[in-house]
């Protein structure tokens, strides 16, 4: 996923690991190094679990 996607994404579906996933935040942190990170919290399906994942590793599903 690239930056531009985020805000359109919060609050749908989304698509980690091959699974789906509701991203629910993004949060941007700097490590002590001083490198700018970005990472979203995903629910899991069933709303029982959070996953805190990089964003690059989350693909955005298609609107049909």
């Amino acid at each position: 996923m690239e930056l531009k996607d985020i805000i359109p994404n919060l609050n749908r579906e989304v698509e980690y690991k091959g699974g789906k996933y509701i991203m629910q935040e993004s949060i941007v942190w700097k490590d002590q190094r001083g490198n700018v990170n970005y990472s979203a919290i995903l629910l899991d399906p069933n709303g029982n679990s959070q996953y805190r994942v990089s964003i690059k590793d989350i693909r955005r599903i298609e609107n049909v």
